[in-house]
């Protein structure tokens, strides 16, 4: 009985990291892409750095707010 209770814990606990980011949606890939152009973007000019990305998505967004004041337009 012992045995199947362990088997049983190490398989959920094997396929529990796939469901983690079911939670919530995240993309490491769009993470690292904002650190780069933030870093690029602060070296290159001291003041507000506000971006203006085309057909964002939420994903996007969000990510991307964290690091910079998002613009409607390309205008502004």
């Amino acid at each position: 009985m012992r045995i199947i209770i362990l088997t049983l814990a190490f398989i959920s606990l094997a396929f529990s990291s796939q469901y983690t980011f079911l939670v919530k949606e995240y993309d490491k890939e769009i993470d690292l892409e904002a650190k780069i152009i933030v870093k690029i973007a602060k070296n290159s000019i001291k003041d507000e750095i506000k971006l203006f990305i085309p057909n964002i998505s939420d994903m996007e967004k969000n990510i991307y707010s964290k690091y910079f004041t998002l613009s409607e337009s390309c205008e502004s």
